[in-house]
């Protein structure tokens, strides 16, 4: 039996807690990076369902201090924290909400730190952060100031246009929140991990949240995992509450997993020791002057298009991206392209790429030749496209057959693994064909261009 290392802070004794305890050595590597003073890890398996326990613990904790009242929870037009019922209420997209009857009640919504699309004319980037922090501070008086319990922001709003506020925004919204005593919580599943030059945006951004919901980067995307960051105002005040009621009745089955903990641990590392973060401030500059370069470009090209205002008809403007102009009504005219006729039918080019040729043998004739199913095409692993129907056959119309029949035992991999289990088909012994082994089965991966034959 091996020695145990004499002391528990050498390094083989932090090795062997890691291995023994990779949920506690992962909590306590959070709260070391911690982008402000933190007390305790919250696991959970995604943004979502970090976002969803951010919004449970707000409530929870407005109950445990007194104030059960404050339950309104405020977040951005264009914003998106996830998909469960809060984390979707949460969002400010329409299409998370059109059909699910959401958002919930006491969810919330104010305009976007965004200035170019939100901004009044001649407005600038001050005085837009100025009328934004404002109309949130009209918004928590009309809903009543003792009725609001959280605020939810992203460091840079991600699927709502990659949206960066502009400097002094996140500096006036909190000195709004501080006054009303409200929660911040920062949704950093984008952002955290270097995305910003920092490891986490809420650095970048100045932000003093009381609860960073951080994912995604956490491990790499390898393993479901995300990690809810609480400090001790609140941590104090659901403990003491829920040692009260007896127990605390947020909980997950796979909160806290030891495999994605020790996943998610090891990409920290790997972070460190690759030094991902000064990487990305290394390569920003080269990343900005290319992105400044091919806007002006951009801007140039636009400008020698463009037609003066006032056309060769009256009231003709401008407006001539994506072949509309303007009309002298504002009726848009399409210019349509003049195309060239192809020798042949893309259709049947896009058929003859994607799958192999018919076999218009009798189906008795065929016996037991194996194929490669369709969607591995003329190379193992080359994606279905839009007119194979994802490799399926319709009845009574031939099967296709692939030029690589597996007749000599090979085996079709992806990335190197192996199918593990029996994929039933069309040609299964039940309706009198033959079936596919579980060797014969194409395995798509995440890097499916990599598919091999051995």
């Amino acid at each position: 039996m091996p020695d145990t290392p004499s002391h528990p802070n050498s390094p083989e004794a932090r090795d062997a807690a890691s291995v023994i305890h990779p949920v506690i050595d992962l909590a306590e590597k959070l709260l070391e990076i911690a982008p402000v003073p933190m007390s305790k890890i919250w696991f959970a398996n995604s943004g979502s369902e970090g976002n969803d326990s951010a919004a449970c613990i707000a409530w929870y904790y407005w109950h445990a201090v007194g104030k059960p009242e404050k339950r309104k929870i405020i977040a951005h037009q264009r914003a998106y924290h996830g998909n469960t019922i809060a984390a979707a209420s949460l969002s400010g997209m329409y299409y998370n909400h059109a059909s699910f009857g959401l958002p919930l009640d006491g969810f919330l919504h104010v305009t976007p730190p965004h200035h170019y699309r939100y901004a009044h004319p001649g407005e600038d980037e001050e005085a837009f952060a100025t009328r934004l922090a404002d109309e949130l501070d009209a918004l928590i008086f009309a809903e009543g100031t003792d009725t609001v319990a959280a605020f939810f922001t992203e460091p840079v709003m991600g699927s709502g246009g990659v949206i960066v506020p502009p400097p002094t925004y996140f500096e006036k919204v909190q000195a709004v929140l501080k006054k009303h005593d409200i929660l911040l919580v920062s949704d950093e599943v984008i952002t955290a991990f270097g995305r910003t030059g920092n490891m986490f945006g809420t650095t970048t951004m100045g932000l003093q949240p009381d609860m960073p919901v951080c994912a995604k980067g956490l491990s790499g995307a390898y393993l479901p995992i995300s990690a809810l960051m609480v400090n001790a105002r609140v941590f104090d005040a659901i403990a003491a509450e829920s040692d009260r009621i007896g127990v605390f009745g947020l909980s997950f089955t796979y909160s806290g997993h030891p495999v994605s903990a020790a996943v998610a641990r090891e990409a920290l590392r790997i972070y460190e020791d690759e030094s991902i973060v000064d990487h990305v401030r290394d390569m920003e500059p080269h990343f900005l002057g290319g992105a400044g370069e091919t806007a002006g470009s951009s801007a140039g090209r636009r400008g020698a298009r463009q037609r003066p205002a006032g056309g060769r008809r009256a009231g003709e403007g401008q407006g001539h991206r994506r072949g509309l102009r303007c009309g002298g009504r504002g009726r848009p005219l399409l210019r349509r392209p003049r195309r060239t006729p192809r020798a042949d039918p893309p259709r049947h080019r896009r058929h003859d790429r994607i799958l192999p040729a018919a076999d218009h043998r009798p189906r008795g004739d065929r016996g037991n030749d194996r194929t490669v199913p369709p969607c591995a095409g003329r190379h193992a692993g080359e994606g279905t496209g839009k007119g194979s129907r994802k490799g399926l056959t319709r009845p009574g119309r031939p099967e296709p057959q692939s030029p690589r029949q597996i007749n000599d035992g090979r085996n079709v991999t992806s990335g190197g693994k192996m199918a593990s289990a029996t994929m039933p088909s069309r040609n299964s012994p039940t309706n009198g064909h033959a079936a596919l082994k579980a060797s014969e089965i194409v395995t798509l991966s995440a890097a499916p261009w990599k598919a091999n034959i051995t």
